[in-house]
């Protein structure tokens, strides 16, 4: 017969003599080596919890990314989001925030809340628009020559008067300067309409007036009369009205060795925040950011793997002891598998030096499937002695046949997680090599020292067949009897759901969000969200340039696509054309040195003659609207006339009815007060442009710090745009569409959303390259066990029925797959093509279908109860990128079974009426 199953049946039966001979030196040698493995897992394993090592450093896209990281010396930051309504409130809790966080740069190498503008508080004025300076200088040069003329103050009389001027220099023209005159109303109908609240408001404390007082002054004149108020405000990182403030913690160097890199500056900013908490806690603070968001992920991962991997444990061993009815046998299993599980973290400590978020699913998978060997053996071995056979050939039997399928069926899976290691996603080749040799180390487990343990443990006993318990003759005909009476029937049914499930695979989907694997409503998650609703996204692209032009050229042509929400840069501070904006501001100083500009606002207020001169105003618009309207049809001046004067006359009558209304002591106080808060801002702004003019340009040498070394590399010849995005970056199609447009600027773009594409897109692509090689390695390896075409087909049907099924179930329900559950694909694959072959290896060794007769069926039902409930158990846990994976496999691994134990026996049964199957001869002819 075949040469290789006669080589691993000979060196089966020669092990089961070893250990007949030898046990307690297999169990010695076995118990260091268990010794030396927990060891390892205990002090020199840990989880890796950054993506960026899981991919490999050589390519293309992600060299970008670690050529800034270089350059730039750039570190994920810690992001304190720090709320409540009261501004003043959130400024003294940043205050005190910062005050408490530690000094030592191994914790925290740099926090940045507030931003030093003095250097260029004194150029701010190079900050305008170019186009505003020279309207200014236009301006300027005209109300200085007004002032001159008519030797007042700048004042609400002075604007009546000068309206009343334009007004009557536009019907002196005949409408030749509407351009002009349209351009003054309407900035002066601004300012009237501010007058009209300011004198229709209450004189209760909080009126309205107050809060709209400063909406009609043109913004350009606030910012002139107030720089030092806005650069006040900017000092600190806040946002939506000082509601918001956010404080950047830059972490000391990640620790080495370590898989939680920045654990010690995490705790030691959580022990800073909870003692501002406990000072105010009416505010509302939240840690975010990427090193949180990893924490959180490692933490979560690793508690939900060490629960899920002790409670699996402790249930598969309860069902292993009630199934077999007794403690001493079904202890050797559980034994072995301990055993095996503190190999393979040894293993992983020795050779790959760390877990992954994905690779640790490899525990939970030895825990389920590696239980399958240990159950196989001793249903068999209690088969065997049922028989009346002595405990040494009934050991060697079992070695002889079920350890022969399982060694096969778990080389097999072995290489087929070995095939894992071909491709370039790290994460994966990890997880190949640990789950390959974790199968490995489980069948010579269960190959060596279980005999021996079950040779320690009856060698004394005495075995009476007739209490071991088996499913008897009768109940097991009567099972066959349920389940294969009507086998055609059956397949039909298979036939119906496998045509359903092919219907649903079109609503099969990927959830690309890596959000969605972490806990729901964490304090990372909502922190996040909030930030991202009312200040920035932590998701921004990153754009380098090579000097100030190139960067605001950059930014301007970013700026116009479609999906840019900002770009943010140092260039926002250092503008451009500053020699022009200088010889402009010049020209401003001397024309503002000529006007009476100190003379500061009127003693008292002529109240009759601003009634006069509204009056006036309001009597010429109208008679000016009459005329433009006869003439609107058919003159489009007119018709443009009348648009302006329809806007000013409201303003106008609402001025006039209140000053008519009040007192007149009332009324001059509102005037007053109006005059000092609306013409005082222009006459501040005015004494601002004419004393502080900058002697020189903005350099970087006057930005902040903080800022600069954000934007700057650290040889300085390289800066960085960060361009954060309109919609939501988490999502993939948002994320290709914003990096798409982006590359039409800059094909080099780089950044965590980049890097997050990238990772995903190498994540699906590796994992469904593993599933292929993984399908064409067991075709291979299966082929050789059988060398029957026939057989490796009919192994390979109800793997891949369930397969179907799986993913048909998966689309119905719309359990989506993600970046933590695609492991799932070459798992099935791997796990589930066992089945097939324990079938048809004891339907070759009896003969026909005898599946509940023996020691087959209830091993099967076992092994694939035992690895549905192994998955089964991470289900609960708050990681939901493990818990979806653990659905998706307990699904799989049911249907598996189903398939393998229900689905193949028909097929089986129906090939053999047809003539289509027999069994081969026993391996010794």
């Amino acid at each position: 017969m075949d040469f290789f199953r006669k080589t691993f049946t000979q060196l089966l039966e020669w092990l089961a003599r070893c250990a007949l001979r030898r046990p307690w030196l297999i169990v010695s040698v076995w118990a260091l080596v268990t010794l030396v493995s927990a060891y390892l897992s205990f002090f020199h394993l840990g989880v890796m919890g950054n993506t960026n090592d899981l991919i490999q450093s050589d390519s293309p896209i992600h060299k970008l990314w670690l050529d800034y990281v270089r350059d730039f010396k750039a570190r994920e930051e810690i992001l304190v989001v720090i709320q409540s309504p009261d501004r003043l409130r959130n400024r003294q809790a940043v205050e005190k925030l910062v005050s408490l966080l530690p000094s030592d740069p191994r914790l925290v190498e740099r926090v940045y809340y507030k931003n030093d503008f003095s250097k260029i508080k004194q150029k701010a004025l190079l900050l305008q628009n170019l186009d505003e300076l020279r309207d200014l200088e236009t301006q300027s040069a005209q109300l200085a020559q007004t002032l001159r003329k008519r030797g007042g103050t700048l004042d609400l009389n002075l604007m009546l008067t000068e309206a009343n001027t334009e007004f009557a220099r536009l019907e002196k023209e005949q409408g030749r300067g509407l351009d002009d005159f349209g351009k003054f109303a309407g900035e002066f109908v601004q300012k009237l309409t501010v007058l009209a609240d300011k004198l229709e408001a209450s004189s209760q404390p909080g009126d309205r007036a107050a809060g709209v007082l400063l909406q009609g002054v043109k913004a350009q004149d606030r910012s002139l009369s107030r720089l030092d108020e806005e650069f006040a405000r900017r000092e600190f990182l806040e946002f939506a009205d000082g509601k918001m403030f956010l404080v950047l913690i830059r972490p000391g160097p990640p620790a080495d060795n370590s898989f939680t890199p920045y654990a010690d500056p995490i705790h030691a900013i959580r022990k800073a925040v909870a003692e501002v908490r406990t000072l105010d806690p009416t505010l509302t603070i939240g840690l975010t950011g990427e090193p949180i968001l990893m924490q959180d992920e490692v933490e979560m991962s690793s508690r939900d793997t060490i629960i899920s991997s002790v409670v699996c444990f402790l249930i598969i061993a309860l069902i292993v002891f009630i199934s077999f009815h007794e403690l001493i046998r079904p202890a050797t299993a559980i034994a072995t598998l301990l055993c095996v599980v503190f190999w393979t973290l040894g293993f992983g400590a020795a050779f790959i030096g760390h877990l992954n978020i994905i690779s640790q699913a490899t525990i939970i998978m030895i825990v389920g499937h590696g239980v399958d060997f240990g159950i196989q053996i001793i249903s068999r071995y209690e088969e065997e002695l049922s028989r009346g056979l002595p405990f040494e050939v009934a050991l060697v039997t079992a070695l002889k046949t079920t350890g022969l399928a399982i060694v096969t069926t778990g080389i097999i899976n072995a290489l087929a997680f070995f095939t894992m290691c071909f491709n370039s996603f790290i994460g994966l080749h990890e997880m190949g090599i640990l789950a390959g040799a974790g199968l490995l180390l489980a069948i010579i487990g269960y190959v060596t020292l279980m005999p021996a343990l079950l040779v320690l443990a009856d060698r004394r006993r005495v075995i009476r067949p007739e209490k071991i318990r088996h499913i008897d003759m009768v109940t097991g005909r009567r099972l066959e009897t349920l389940f294969f009476s009507r086998p055609r029937a059956a397949l039909t049914g298979v036939l119906v759901v496998s045509a359903l499930a092919v219907a649903l695979l079109p609503r099969l989907s990927f959830d690309h969000n890596l959000l969605n694997l972490q806990a729901r409503d964490t304090e990372a998650i909502r922190t996040l969200r909030d930030l991202d609703t009312h200040a920035m996204s932590i998701l921004f692209a990153i754009v380098r340039a090579d000097s100030i032009e190139d960067s605001r050229r950059k930014a301007a042509q970013i700026s116009g696509l479609p999906s840019v929400k900002s770009v943010r840069g140092v260039h926002d501070l250092i503008p451009d054309h500053q020699p022009e904006k200088l010889a402009i501001l010049r020209r401003i100083q001397g024309h503002l040195k000529k006007a009476p500009l100190d003379a500061g606002p009127p003693p008292r207020m002529p109240l009759e003659a601003t009634r006069a001169k509204l009056a006036e105003l309001l009597k010429n618009s109208l008679q000016a609207r009459d005329q433009a309207r006869s003439f609107s049809g058919i003159s489009s001046q007119a018709k443009k006339a009348l648009e302006i004067f329809e806007k000013l006359i409201p303003a106008l009558q609402r001025s006039v009815a209140a000053l008519d209304r009040l007192s007149p002591a009332e009324a001059t106080r509102k005037l007053l007060d109006y005059d000092d808060r609306v013409m005082g801002e222009m006459r501040r702004g005015l004494l601002y442009l004419r004393d502080h003019q900058p002697e020189s340009p903005i350099t970087p040498a006057d930005v902040p710090l903080e800022i600069l070394s954000r934007y700057q590399s650290v040889s300085g010849t390289s800066f960085a745009l960060e361009v954060e995005a309109k919609k939501d970056l988490w999502e993939r199609q948002h994320g290709i569409d914003f990096l798409a447009q982006l590359r039409t600027v800059d094909p080099h773009v780089t950044g965590t959303p980049v890097q997050n594409t990238v990772f995903i897109a190498l994540l699906k692509e590796s994992f469904i390259q593993a599933a292929l090689l993984s399908l064409l390695s067991i075709i291979v390896l299966v082929w050789l066990h059988f060398r029957n075409v026939q057989r490796l087909i009919l192994v390979l049907i109800p793997l891949g029925i369930a397969v179907l099924w799986t993913l048909g179930f998966m689309g119905g329900f719309d359990v989506r797959f993600n970046p933590a559950n695609i492991v799932a694909l070459p798992l099935i694959i791997g796990i589930g093509m066992s089945f097939g072959v324990y079938i048809i290896d004891r339907f070759d060794e009896d003969g026909e279908v005898n599946i509940f007769c023996t020691s087959t069926g209830k091993a099967m039902f076992l092994t694939g109860l035992t690895t549905s409930v192994s998955f089964a158990c991470m289900i609960p846990g708050e990681y939901r990128g493990l818990s979806s994976l653990g659905l998706i496999m307990t699904i799989s691994m049911t249907l598996c079974l189903f398939t393998g134990l229900i689905v193949l026996p028909q097929i089986l049964i129906v090939l053999q009426q047809m003539g289509w199957l027999k069994p081969r001869p026993p391996l010794s002819q």
